[in-house]
């Protein structure tokens, strides 16, 4: 009697084939057919969608030869290994194998490589003809495989990837165009274009859309400005402007040593600076923070720094104080703070006559032989240029609307010197409340002289370089670099107290940035730390 394998003994690992057809019949063979025609309701119709996805994966399944297990787009390779019979529960150093990485084999090659592999077969060369080529290849089903996902427009996560590709570059245009976009927008768009993809049942949900927001870095933030279409190809036409303008200061820079290249600008700073955010309980719906003053907090006065191309800030500083009727004791107040240079009108605004005054009394002294003073476009400068003091100054005026970009000080600088003011009011109501008057004239020269003394410390030139670079005027890179406050206040640790002589264990109010002692409130403010 002669023996013949069966196929499911010569293959025992191998699947059975599945007819579509023969599932169905069994299914009528079952349940049997309605005896007339009725509308589906909508959780019938889910049930046949339900049905349908498990016919359509069973009839693109291929069968498997040799364990070789294939899905739309993926390739899973296992790898049988005979594992130990002890639990991992009661192994302590059992770890767990890492799972086979997936790979999709349409990645493997690109789209052109692709068509030249499906063309090359179809001319009717061998696979191993093929193969020598594109050695990535395992077997002819690959090929096969490819072919198959490209005639039903590709596959299960390429066309969620092509989905993918194609609402990043909706939102780059919106975003280009200066649109408003919500969660609703991102998930239409993705609807629309998944209906052209052929990705059925996709619905775009609310996790979706958060999966995408992570993945693309995409959050919501608060709009901080409002254009129409005409101040938009106005900023389109800023951009040469101030190309030109970097260039021509880059040339004329060059012509002279960086410490005889200026900028100065104006910025207003409240009479008590205050910080905008403060820790308090979560959920806390409104926060209330107690000030000096309240008019002190709406009313500011002028600044006007000088920096240079070297990194010096140079004092003292111009300062323009709020006083409506000076005292006969303004000057008498203020001249113990020798870092600032005190001055008046009634809107604590600069002037015309002030700019020409701090032109003459500031700028002139400092500025030595072939000075040159980078500005902006405000009409106290222009004025100022026409002075006899002004003839042998180079003046470059920065074009309107791109002193964002172009100055120095509102570009960096400016930032870390309020910062900083912030950080040592708040520090100092929170320690010693109304016992120090901080918005009083007296109390804003002295915080004002400390201030300037601590960035005029040689560790910050850097900082102050780094202002120049930001605008494009010098090409170097400055060193690393801490910034004031990181200086100053974070430096302090547990064991920090003051270093002052004849003190014994008294608590650091801060860490001077000249000597790089930790100095006492008593020894920093009271008594005007100067090193």
């Amino acid at each position: 009697m002669e023996f013949k394998a069966s196929q499911k003994l010569l293959c025992p690992n191998k699947k059975d084939e599945v007819d579509i057809q023969t599932v169905l019949k069994l299914l009528v063979d079952k349940y049997g057919l309605p005896d007339h025609n009725v509308l589906p309701n909508r959780e019938e119709q889910k049930v046949v969608n339900r049905l349908s996805g498990i016919l359509e994966q069973l009839e693109t399944e291929e069968s498997l030869d040799d364990l070789d297990f294939e899905r739309e787009g993926f390739d899973l390779e296992y790898n049988f290994e005979i594992l130990s019979e002890v639990d991992s529960d009661d192994d302590p150093e059992y770890e767990p194998p890492q799972a086979e990485k997936r790979y999709k084999l349409e990645d493997e090659y690109t789209k052109e490589e692709w068509d030249d592999i499906i063309e090359m077969r179809d001319k009717g060369y061998s696979f191993t003809t093929i193969q020598h080529r594109y050695r990535k290849l395992r077997n002819l089903r690959d090929i096969n495989r490819v072919r198959k996902l490209r005639e039903k427009g590709g596959s299960f996560y390429s066309k969620f990837h092509h989905l993918d590709e194609m609402v990043v570059n909706e939102f780059v245009l919106w975003k280009s165009l200066r649109m408003i976009v919500h969660d609703i927008d991102i998930a239409d768009c993705a609807f629309k274009l998944a209906t052209e993809l052929g990705i059925p049942n996709f619905k775009a949900s609310r996790s979706w859309v958060l999966r995408f927001k992570k993945k693309h870095r995409i959050v919501s933030r608060k709009i901080t400005t409002y254009l129409t279409k005409a101040q938009i190809e106005e900023q389109k036409d800023l951009k040469s402007i101030i190309h030109e303008f970097r260039q021509k200061a880059k040339l004329a820079i060059t012509k002279r040593p960086l410490l005889r290249v200026f900028n100065s600008d104006q910025t207003g700073l409240k009479k008590e600076m205050v910080s905008g955010r403060s820790l308090d309980y979560q959920g806390t719906k409104k926060v209330e923070v107690c000030i000096q003053r309240s008019d002190d907090y709406t009313h500011s006065y002028t600044i006007q720094p000088l920096i240079g191309a070297d990194g010096t800030l140079h004092l003292p500083v111009f300062v323009c104080f709020l006083e409506r009727k000076p005292p006969q004791c303004f000057e008498r107040e203020l001249k113990p703070f020798t870092n600032i240079k005190a001055v008046h009108s009634t809107s604590g605004k600069m002037t015309s006559q002030l700019a020409i005054k701090w032109l003459k009394e500031s700028f002139v002294p400092t500025a030595g032989a072939m000075p040159l003073l980078i500005v902006d476009s405000w009409s106290g400068y222009v004025q100022a240029m026409e002075e006899k003091e002004a003839k042998h100054i180079e003046f470059l005026i920065i074009p309107p609307k791109t002193t964002g970009m172009l100055q120095p000080l509102d570009l960096f600088f400016n930032r870390q010197l309020k910062a900083f003011i912030k950080d040592l009011s708040d520090k100092i109501r929170r320690l010693y409340g109304n016992d120090v008057i901080l918005s009083s004239r007296t109390g804003i020269g002295k915080l004002l002289h400390l201030t300037f003394a601590q960035f005029s410390a040689p560790c910050f030139k850097p900082l102050i370089k780094y202002a120049w670079f930001c605008c494009g005027y010098i090409d170097e890179r400055p060193e690393k670099f801490e910034t004031p406050v990181q200086k100053c206040f974070h430096g302090l640790t547990l064991n920090s107290t003051c270093e002052f002589q004849h003190v014994v264990d008294e608590r650091a109010f801060i860490r001077c940035a000249k000597c790089h002692k930790f100095l006492c409130f008593k020894h920093f403010f009271e008594e005007m730390h100067d090193c």
